[in-house]
């Protein structure tokens, strides 16, 4: 920032104001900007300023929160929201300086005022809105005499009559504005800073009374701009008259072509494998690129164990603190957030206790449905790592629900969940010790040094297996061929790889012999011959059939759920769903049958979502909240089988819901 004694000295930089910002007016590729610092206040500590210029990655992002702001058919203010470090403030910075700088070379009827940091605001007693004030209309300070306002204000002593003055100066410009024919942009960062706990900060009233006031114009001269991290949970409320914006303006990660240009500006050249494990370990995310490369060490080996280990710890520090301001009531909701987490199920109705810095609400492109996950690997690891003593009693809330229940979650979607419950029970509690009996007695056991997980459907980054140390394999996707998690051990008297599928499947052999596992690219991969390779397959006891043998050549070994409860101790209690399958003809056949009166359930699938895999059909009340799509699909199903089965009620407890289903169903059904 440029230190200024007076507030005419300010008004006089601010029309000196110069940049090239051409390349802005339309989209293009992703490229490398030099900006001018615009504001005479000092910039945040998240901007990296070199020699006076900020080197700003032009995101397509950018291009589409442009063309909302600029909206004239848009009335309400913009509310801008999500994890911190996704680059929101970065992108708000280039639209303040785009529109500056016009300002100051074309002599625009634009005025863009940007307050980088409510949090000096509010401890600068005001006089950096002042500043900011006077730097946006200092080529109207002849008629707005703002300086000689501002002066009178910083003189003034009397808390309510200064913040009288301040009101009223507020008032004065946008009189002006409108009686000019001005459009007047108002940017506010770190809205966070008005509110702690939930609540506003008393020393905030002023500022945000102000905030509030001027996004209540509805002039189409008046324009308002806000944006916060999330984990404030005063804002969804503050906010709901704001148009709200979060992911699908703001992506949190970098597309491709843009991480090629961070690699670029950073002067990094590595191969293409530590390309992807940069990427995959950070997400793609600005600030974690960021913390990446702001670590000393020369070497990529050790740059990236560093970042690994200090950033874990940083995160761990974050997640504490944010437990730590939980009300008692709140905590179980949070062990709610982490066992959904853990399993991969959608997320409870009320989020009132997830860390929403670390975690977010996916939808997710392999199986449909909404999903709590984590921003990255490390935040993923840092949860369950400061969850270490609840991380089993969060599992066995969830897991016990969905395990017991022989009504609403079918055995393909119980198979994943004891997936999930497995491989979450094994990283948090680092060992393994699987002991089985068929096809003859087996003792794989060992303690997991490292935990690696892969995106994508074919094999990990070659630099992130290593050969000296017991690592527990996961990829990310749901989908991922053949397998569910691998146990990879260098170090026994010979290289193993355990490859594990969890099933709960009627019949183990079919699914055994229909597995597409890529063993021998793992072979290539790991340099090890293929007896080194170890297939385990976890099932439910009645789904093990007698005669095991499969035409293959990998070592084939079952274990069941049984045999698992020392580290998974609710799965004693997994009980296939056992339920009636009528296809659609047969359904038609059955309707006028007596016995569809009684308790037996009748299922008809709708699709393969975890919430509603199945919609059943029986005596008791059916209580559903869909989307249009899906009270559509339900349906059609009601016209197939001429709503014959429905022996009950259909309980929507969602307004809106009941509204899209009456409006649906209408003429459809009797």
């Amino acid at each position: 920032a440029v230190k200024f004694k007076t507030f005419s000295e300010i008004a006089a930089w601010s029309r000196t104001l110069k940049g090239e910002v051409s390349d802005l007016e339309q989209e293009n590729e992703p490229f490398i900007i030099n900006l001018p610092l615009i504001s005479p206040n000092f910039l945040h500590s998240r901007f990296r300023v070199d020699d006076g210029v900020v080197k700003v990655i032009v995101r397509r992002a950018y291009f589409r929160l442009k063309t909302s702001v600029m909206d004239e058919s848009r009335e309400a203010a913009l509310y801008l929201h999500g994890p911190r470090g996704v680059g929101k403030s970065y992108l708000l910075y280039m639209f303040a300086a785009e529109l500056a700088i016009r300002q100051r070379t074309n002599l625009t009827t634009i005025r863009v005022t940007y307050i980088n940091d409510c949090g000096a605001w509010i401890s600068e007693r005001h006089n950096y809105f002042l500043i900011e004030l006077i730097a946006t209309f200092s080529s109207d300070e002849e008629t707005l005499h703002l300086v000689s306002k501002a002066e009178a204000i910083r003189d003034t002593y009397d808390e309510f009559s200064r913040q009288n003055q301040i009101l009223q100066l507020v008032d004065d410009v946008l009189a002006f504005v409108n009686n000019t024919g001005l459009r007047w942009f108002i940017i506010f960062d770190q809205l966070n800073a008005f509110h702690t706990g939930g609540s506003l900060s008393p020393t905030a009233d002023l500022a945000w009374s102000i905030v509030k006031n001027l996004a209540r114009c509805r002039s189409l001269q008046v324009t308002v701009l806000g944006s916060a991290s999330a984990n404030n949970e005063a804002f969804p409320i503050e906010f709901e008259s704001w148009e709200s914006h979060s992911v699908d303006l703001v992506p949190y990660s970098y597309e491709e072509s843009e991480f090629e240009l961070w690699c670029q500006n950073s002067k990094l050249k590595p191969s293409d494998d530590k390309i992807r494990e940069i990427r995959y370990y950070t997400g793609g995310i600005p600030l974690e690129l960021d913390f990446f490369n702001r670590t000393k060490e020369t070497l990529f080996s050790e740059k990236l164990k560093t970042y690994k280990s200090a950033r874990l710890e940083q995160l761990i520090v974050s997640h504490r603190k944010f437990c730590s301001s939980l009300m008692q009531h709140d905590l179980k909701n949070l062990k709610d957030c982490i066992g959904r987490l853990a399993l991969r199920l959608s997320p409870p109705d009320h989020l009132c206790a997830m860390d929403r810095q670390l975690l977010v609400i996916d939808e997710d492109q392999e199986a449909p449905g909404k999903r709590i996950v984590a921003l990255f690997p490390l935040a993923r690891s840092a949860v369950i790592s400061y969850h270490s003593e609840i991380i089993q009693e969060s599992l066995k809330m969830v897991a016990e629900i969905v395990f017991e229940d022989q009504r609403n979650y079918p055995n393909d979607v119980k198979g994943r969940v004891v997936e999930r419950y497995i491989i979450t029970s094994l990283e948090e509690k680092r060992h393994y010790n699987f002991i089985g009996q068929k096809p003859g007695d087996f003792h794989f056991q060992g303690e997991i040094e490292e935990i690696v997980y892969f995106d994508g459907d074919f094999l990990p980054i070659k630099s992130t297996i290593s050969n000296s140390l017991c690592s527990l394999i996961i990829p990310t996707s749901s989908r991922y061929p053949g397998m569910d998690f691998f146990i990879w051990n260098p170090v026994a008297k010979e290289k193993i790889l355990l490859a594990v599928q969890v099933t709960a499947q009627k019949s183990l052999k079919d699914h055994m012999k229909t597995c597409k596992f890529m063993w021998i690219d793992w072979c290539r991969f790991l340099h090890i011959p293929k007896d080194c390779i170890h297939t385990l397959w976890m099932a439910p006891k009645e789904c093990i059939e007698a005669d095991l043998a499969v035409n293959n050549s990998l070592n084939n070994y079952v274990l069941a759920f049984d045999a698992l409860e020392d580290l998974c101790p609710i799965i004693k209690k997994f009980k296939r769903t056992q339920k009636k399958n009528i296809s659609r003809k047969k359904a038609d056949m059955a309707a006028d049958d007596s016995s569809t009166d009684s308790q037996d359930e009748l299922c008809i699938s709708l699709n393969e979502s975890l919430e509603f895999d199945a919609v059943l059909f029986s005596k008791a009340p059916i209580i559903f909240d869909f989307d249009r799509a899906r009270w559509q699909e339900f349906v059609a199903e009601l016209t197939v089988t001429k709503n014959s089965y429905l022996k009950g009620e259909v309980i929507v407890s969602c307004e809106t819901s009941a509204n899209l289903f009456c409006e649906i169903i209408s003429g459809k059904v009797d």
